[in-house]
């Protein structure tokens, strides 16, 4: 297990990984904001936050198109419990949230989905 603390790349086996730690729940600051991914390996973000059109988007919040802007393959996200693709133009996935095990609510929609 790796424990990625810092917003540094990682460079693992064929993809370099853009880990996006937060030290502040209620941060107004973009996590993803200092990546600007380059290589020719697979290019993954790893963040914990809102997408601008989640519910509760005000803290941690990550642009829509964040994948596209900063150049990554995938985003990886991580909030909120329900399964969430976020789909570009040209209908593919670059950013999701994988949901969870757990639901927050009852009425959480796709919870407890992974």
């Amino acid at each position: 297990m790796h424990v990625l603390t810092q917003p540094k790349p990682v460079e693992i086996p064929a993809a370099t990984l853009y880990p996006c730690p937060v030290s502040a729940g209620d941060s107004r600051d973009d996590s993803t904001d200092w990546i600007h991914a380059q290589g020719d390996t697979i290019v993954i973000g790893i963040a914990h936050g809102s997408v601008e059109t989640a519910a509760y988007h005000a803290a941690l919040p990550i642009p829509r198109d964040a994948a596209r802007v900063h150049g990554l393959d995938y985003l990886a996200l991580g909030h909120f419990h329900s399964t969430t693709l976020y789909p570009d133009q040209g209908g593919g996935v670059h950013m999701a949230y994988s949901g969870t095990h757990e639901s927050t609510a009852f009425t959480e929609p796709d919870s407890a989905t992974y």
